[in-house]
């Protein structure tokens, strides 16, 4: 592997420069001078991979080390950033980040003369979140983030070094990550990746135009069940959530996602209701198309990967109408949510149910870019206008990067596997066409077809719906161009999305989820 580290002349850089080069080879070094500072390069080879892996990327450091462009791109992020920070705060933290994980935390004193300490991530968790994220959204992999903490209990960022002076102990765990860093890219792909996927629905009820709780039909756990998020008045849960069981192959999940569609249809075969997916069905409700990975380690460079590779091309596929309002607290950049199990949940997408052809693009793009993010590294959202253009819903703006990330992709050797699938997310991002929130998704998977009695298919009628408060459906906006178009389009054939032999599968049942705002530090 090519392994690239950028970092700025002192005692620690030094060290992890001594360490790198007796790993591997020096394969180039060079000086470069960034806002004043003498920074060195250099690019260690070690091992047989064909891996390119950076660690504080040339324009990430110079992104955080230009005060105008950090500001910029953490103000877009949601985080108060003032290296000039002069109001009355009664004390600061040193959060030291290595691949978002939280390596130390140094309490500095504060003014009444306290002596510092360290201290557990558990006594500054909130503040740990905003440095392991303001050092994501700058691009840098590695870092220390001086977090401020107000009278008011505020928290601002007041410094970012990304080649910060650190003590032996702390130095001893980022040589450790630099050694797992080598030892995981010269061994991509032991182990296979295995997705999971909970998406969210909404149901409108077409005879009084309200929302429909999705508690009035569907069980709060299990295949099908409701999101643990509730109306103000906490009566019910509005929204709908499906819990197809894993698979490590994504026509196999697709499979599974259609056996939970017919069990949530069978539960709510009703004529006058629709079911919403997309982003925000309803004002005050936004839902998303989380997909689980496990088998894959979670760091820095597969959520940049998932950020360019799979959400900018579904970005260009939504309806950023109801897109950006979604993106307000929901659905961020590195959107994601540890679990359990032992993977992690990516939580940017909106719900992508709005058709099977798409549900069978998002997955198998998915399973693509998770399988080789390694091989994917590309991060266009390193200026503020990317990541500007991202939560206004510019589309016209991401387009343009398009064809390269799309080129990236094509270039695997897994993309012609499910060439087929994927072809319909660059039909539609060529022609500008957006997917089709308003549509039943009922409909547009075939799920009239699926077999209930005649005298079941009545006209919803609640018992006490008259009890229950109004919520107001606003309808998305839609061009001509966009209604309708690919809604025809039929599964490719030679391909079973059916096969229940792909892969045997253990029982899942994902746990509830919570609507994030954590990207608001206040």
């Amino acid at each position: 592997m090519l392994l690239g580290f950028t970092c700025r002349d002192n005692k620690t850089s030094a060290s992890i420069r001594d360490y790198l080069s007796s790993k591997g080879q020096i394969f180039a070094q060079r000086e470069v001078t960034i806002e004043g500072q003498v920074y060195q390069r250099m690019l260690i080879k070690s091992g047989p991979s064909n891996v390119r892996y950076q660690v504080n990327a040339i324009q990430a450091v110079q992104a955080s080390q230009n005060q105008t462009t950090a500001i910029n791109i953490l103000d877009i992020n949601g985080i108060p950033f003032d290296p000039n920070f002069e109001d009355d705060y009664i004390r600061s933290y040193e959060v030291l980040v290595f691949d978002w994980q939280t390596i130390s935390i140094r309490q500095n004193p504060s003014r009444r003369g306290n002596k510092p300490k360290h201290i557990d991530e558990g006594q500054f968790k909130k503040g740990a979140e905003m440095a392991k994220r303001a050092l994501y959204v700058l691009g840098l992999d590695y870092g220390m983030v001086t977090v401020a903490v107000t009278a008011r209990k505020r928290l601002h960022v007041i410094n970012v070094d990304s080649s910060p002076l650190i003590r032996e102990r702390d130095l001893s765990v980022v040589l450790r990550k630099l050694d797992n860093l080598i030892d995981l890219a010269n061994h991509p792909g032991d182990r296979e990746v295995r997705l999971g996927a909970d998406p969210e629905f909404m149901l409108y009820n077409i005879k009084n135009g309200n929302m429909t709780p999705a508690s009035q039909f569907f069980p709060r756990d299990g295949v099908v069940g409701c999101d643990a998020l509730r109306t103000p008045n906490r009566q019910s849960r509005p929204i709908a959530e499906l819990r197809p069981r894993p698979a490590y192959s994504p026509r196999r999940l697709l499979a599974n996602l259609e056996d939970a569609m017919q069990t949530a249809y069978r539960l709510a075969p009703y004529k006058n209701i629709k079911w919403l997916a997309g982003s925000r069905p309803f004002q005050g409700y936004s839902i998303g198309g989380h997909i689980h990975f496990s088998n894959v380690e979670l760091n820095n460079h597969i959520l940049r990967a998932l950020d360019n590779y799979l959400e900018l091309p579904l970005f260009l596929l939504e309806n950023q109408a109801t897109a950006v309002k979604r993106r307000l607290k929901y659905g961020y950049l590195a959107d994601f949510r540890i679990k359990d199990y032992g993977g992690f949940e990516y939580r940017t997408p909106a719900s992508w149910l709005v058709s099977p052809q798409i549900a069978a693009a998002v997955l198998c793009l998915a399973k693509v870019v998770a399988s080789n993010y390694l091989y994917l590294t590309r991060n266009l959202f390193l200026s503020p206008e990317a990541q500007r253009a991202f939560y206004e819903g510019n589309q016209e703006h991401l387009r343009l990067m398009f064809h390269d990330i799309w080129s990236d992709i094509k270039k695997l050797e897994m993309f012609q596997v499910y060439a087929q699938e994927l072809q319909i997310i660059e039909d539609m991002v060529n022609s500008g066409t957006s997917w089709d929130e308003k549509e039943d998704i009922r409909r547009s998977w075939g799920l009239t077809r699926v077999g209930v009695k005649k005298n079941e298919l009545l006209l919803l009628e609640i018992p006490g719906e008259e009890e229950l408060p109004i919520y107001e459906y606003t309808a998305p906006s839609y061009s001509r161009r966009s209604r309708g178009i690919f809604h025809d389009r039929t599964i490719p054939l030679g391909i079973n999305y059916w096969n229940r032999n792909d892969r045997n599968n253990n029982q899942y049942d994902s746990g509830p989820v919570y609507i994030n705002t954590h990207n608001h530090f206040y």
